[in-house]
């Protein structure tokens, strides 16, 4: 009983770690705090993001921010509430809300000028970097990586350099070779720092960088490396959507076998954190899979629990 829980715990842990890489976290003012009320709600915001579930983490951080708080605190809670606009995941319909976090960065950068607050700085820069670039805005997008990049080289914050490099990496997606480049540097850091879901997710970049420029060996690596990262820290959604990627590349191989088994093992994760559409999607593929593996019972049986839940869920909407 005490092992089960002790794993539950390190799931959770595993999770919210998840969860806190994923924004780009901030923690230099809150986590320190000695005021229980702002702990509390901060930690269940927290708790709140690390289920997916944005819109309560929302709630609780906007509590936090309307007590008493100082500069620095005020500038962390800005942060994650601008993170909150774009995280939503639990949302079918949602879509990012750049421009709105977009404001609420400028005010935590506002907050972190005047505490002085370099590492405050630097972080809200490199979301403001991640918010021009998703609105096309290149060469502010740019500026604003490097401005973090520059601090956090300055004050030796090798985990935020990792984050940054990651990001310099994603925007320069279409010039693979650089991207890579860059990849490689945050997984380094990643790798000194032992930040297992850090380094799953740079793994999976790689692989998108390595499957575009046709190296689907390469591709095969990293991807199977990130999931066996991601199944042992208990992150279901990261090994679904790795799972469906490598299904990818094993149904163009032709190698429908291990295609199978990709697709079964994210309709099995998706199932478990009980995001539906996500499950029908891969329900639908596995299906296919069927079909060219000559399993013409197991497809059909799939096709039509497919189409059953598909409908069901059109009238429930």
């Amino acid at each position: 009983m005490e092992e089960g829980m002790n794993l539950k715990l390190q799931r959770d842990i595993g999770r919210i770690k998840t969860a806190m890489f994923e924004v780009g976290f901030y923690f230099n003012g809150l986590p320190k705090t000695k005021d229980e009320k702002k702990k509390d709600l901060f930690g269940k915001g927290l708790a709140l993001m690390a289920n997916h579930d944005d819109a309560g983490a929302l709630e609780c951080f906007k509590k936090c921010l309307g007590l008493q708080v100082t500069g620095s605190e005020k500038s962390a809670l800005l942060l994650v509430i601008g993170n909150c606009f774009c995280t939503d995941l639990r949302s079918r319909w949602f879509r990012p809300r750049w421009k709105e976090a977009h404001k609420m960065w400028e005010e935590a950068l506002t907050c972190a000028e005047h505490a002085a607050d370099e590492r405050a700085q630097a972080a809200v820069f490199n979301n403001l970097g991640l918010a021009c670039d998703t609105l096309q805005e290149r060469d502010k997008a740019l500026e604003f990586f490097e401005k973090s990049l520059k601090i956090k080289e300055r004050i030796g914050d090798e985990r935020g350099m990792a984050q940054t490099y990651s990001n310099l990496g994603d925007f320069h997606a279409f010039e693979q070779y650089k991207a890579i480049k860059f990849y490689r540097r945050a997984l380094r850091i990643f790798k000194k720092t032992g930040d297992q879901a850090a380094i799953a997710r740079t793994l999976t970049s790689l692989g998108r960088m390595h499957e575009v420029l046709d190296e689907l060996d390469r591709t095969i690596h990293y991807y199977s490396s990130a999931i066996r990262i991601m199944e042992k820290i208990a992150d279901s959604r990261g090994t679904a959507r790795t799972c469906q990627e490598l299904g990818w590349i094993f149904r163009g191989q032709k190698k429908w076998d291990n295609a199978a088994a990709c697709w079964k093992k994210a309709l099995h994760e998706l199932q478990a954190i009980g995001d539906e559409i996500g499950a029908l999607n891969a329900k639908l593929k596995l299906s296919f899979v069927y079909r060219e593996q000559g399993k013409t019972e197991e497809a059909s049986k799939l096709f039509k629990e497919w189409f059953r839940d598909m409908h069901r869920d059109r009238q429930s909407d």
